[in-house]
């Protein structure tokens, strides 16, 4: 963990030519940095953090009973996915009530390894960046204006790598 932290720190320090102002110390030079007044940590190439161009999470919804994914749910993923390129995903699939518990446990890692499966051989995601889980019915989102079918998910959650850098170290 050590060397990937100093293999980082590395990276951005190497990624300012020598000289170019840095005031927030994110390895963006100030003539280049969009958020030249954040907090150092790891920026996109314009010098935000990804979390203020993006939310951290994409909601995908299904069919009653199926996992399959159509054309609005990949291009919300593709459009999310731009993002939050290189960070770790937890793909968490869920169903709503109606049917067996345990049928709504299986449904909802079929949707989930939908998307894994999207993520992996559409958009080259490294597969040690996912997690997944399967909730069945446990997180229903009754509340929701669209009832049952807001509950017939899968959230793609991104998880930032933010380090905090310290100058000398």
């Amino acid at each position: 963990m050590t060397f990937i932290i100093r293999y980082l720190y590395c990276t951005l320090l190497l990624a300012a030519p020598a000289g170019a102002a840095d005031r927030d110390g994110d390895g963006v030079p100030d003539s280049k940095d969009a958020c030249p007044e954040t907090r150092a940590s790891l920026a996109s190439s314009n010098g935000c953090p990804v979390q203020a161009n993006h939310a951290d999470r994409v909601v995908l919804l299904f069919d009653s009973g199926s996992a399959r994914l159509g054309p609005s749910q990949l291009r919300a993923l593709r459009g999310w996915m731009t993002g939050w390129q290189g960070q770790k995903l937890l793909i968490r699939g869920h169903a709503d009530e109606r049917g067996m518990e345990g049928a709504n446990l299986v449904l909802s890692r079929a949707r989930a390894q939908a998307v894994v499966r999207v993520l992996t051989l559409e958009f080259g995601v490294d597969a040690d960046r996912l997690s997944l889980q399967a909730l069945g019915e446990r997180e229903p989102l009754k509340d929701s204006p669209n009832g049952l079918a807001a509950s017939r998910r899968v959230e793609v959650v991104a998880s930032p790598i933010t380090l905090e850098l310290t100058k000398g170290e």
